[in-house]
């Protein structure tokens, strides 16, 4: 069964889109995951653990963090194989996920959620 924790920040004003920063946190034996957005690196990548971790067993590890960009998850639940990609739109992200998870042999990836800096949006 898959359970996702995210967090998604809000932001009133503050630096631009390519200024700000998103990171992917995965704990891959519990399929969860989690992703956060901030103003440095390091916000970003603490809000991903966190959320991750909300609904982990402490597995959550750091699989992305970048600044200006979307990030997407794809998973194949019958291998446990996954894939990550990162890329200025959404479109291209979605599609470099799924086919980043096939590359290591995986047949049946599907996407689970990307995130733009500031908006999550989840797909399963």
């Amino acid at each position: 069964m898959l359970r996702a924790a995210v967090i998604s920040l809000a932001f009133m004003a503050g630096p631009a889109l390519a200024d700000r920063f998103v990171a992917l946190a995965y704990d891959r034996s519990a399929v969860i995951y989690g992703f956060g957005a901030g103003d440095t690196a390091q916000d970003a990548q603490a809000a991903a653990l966190k959320a991750c971790e909300d609904g982990a067993a402490g597995n959550c590890k750091l699989r992305q963090t970048r600044a200006g960009t979307c990030v997407g998850l794809a998973v194949d639940y019958s291998t446990g194989g996954w894939g990550s990609m990162s890329h200025p739109t959404r479109a291209q992200v979605e599609t470099g996920a799924i086919a980043h998870c096939a590359s290591f042999g995986n047949e049946n990836c599907t996407l689970l959620a990307t995130q733009c800096a500031e908006t999550v949006v989840e797909t399963n």
